[in-house]
């Protein structure tokens, strides 16, 4: 889960975790952490390319909870490929 600055900044550090399939966004965390306003900004979507490039190398998926399908849209766009829809806490409870 990167949802920390510290951890935007460092994507390819997942290589220490050799069993994380997934890099996920956690970017509600991550937005307010960093100051933003809103999940589509500028910075944020040069930070996800980083994020995909770093899944892309070492052959992990890039995740992204969207809220619309145009923000979906976006995110599979940057090369994320593993989308929830909804809220993370609603999905574990009724799993």
């Amino acid at each position: 889960m990167i949802e920390s600055p510290r951890a935007w900044q460092m994507p390819g550090a997942h290589r220490r975790y050799p069993r994380c399939d997934v890099l996920w966004v956690g970017h509600f965390d991550l937005t307010q952490a960093r100051g933003f306003q809103r999940i589509s900004s500028c910075a944020v979507s040069r930070g996800a390319r980083g994020v995909i490039a770093a899944a892309t190398q070492s052959r992990k998926g890039g995740g992204h909870q969207s809220q619309h399908p145009e923000q979906a849209e976006e995110w599979i766009s940057l090369g994320f490929n593993a989308i929830s829809w909804g809220n993370d806490t609603t999905i574990l409870r009724n799993a």
